[in-house]
């Protein structure tokens, strides 16, 4: 698929990031509107963050795409550059290097450099079982929370029951 930043073509299934080089009001210099976005979702490229605004928010809200930005704006994005491929970027005041990997979903985006993922991902599953596990003790009612109680005590917290009660 064709990157106008850059004339070249990106893989199928990669995301496109783009730094802002700290210009937050305007689109960054990657591609930041719907006439540009369609031919990324309709080529199938996995997602686009953008350390930026966008526009066509309203078009572009309508598809099974994702696209993170910083907001939006009624200015198009540069169409003639400068930009390059395939460098270290600043997103999002996060240095992100080609290859690395990036997760998001409604709640946000995190990048987890290539070289870390094996580890990351190990503790990942680690904390997901624990997660998992804490949240079927929460439904069937073993879940221990006396450490609540004691990191209140430790803190100084005064817990007041019954003061609003006639």
């Amino acid at each position: 698929m064709n990157c106008p930043v850059c004339g070249k073509e990106m893989e199928q299934g990669k995301l496109l990031a783009c730094g802002s080089r700290g210009l937050y009001f305007l689109p960054p210099d990657g591609d930041a509107d719907a006439l540009i976005l369609t031919k990324k979702y309709i080529t199938g490229q996995n997602g686009i963050v953008l350390d930026g605004p966008i526009r066509d928010i309203d078009e572009i809200g309508k598809w099974d795409f994702p696209v993170y930005c910083t907001g939006t704006t009624p200015g198009g994005p540069y169409k003639e550059g400068p930009g390059e491929i395939n460098v270290p970027i600043a997103c999002g005041g996060v240095s992100v290097m080609p290859g690395d990997i990036i997760l998001a979903d409604p709640d946000g985006v995190i990048v987890i450099p290539q070289k870390d993922a094996s580890t990351i991902l190990k503790d990942a599953l680690a904390f997901q079982a624990a997660d998992e596990a804490k949240a079927i003790a929460a439904r069937n009612g073993t879940a221990k929370r006396d450490w609540v109680e004691k990191s209140l005590k430790e803190k100084g917290f005064e817990i007041i029951d019954g003061i609003y009660e006639p």
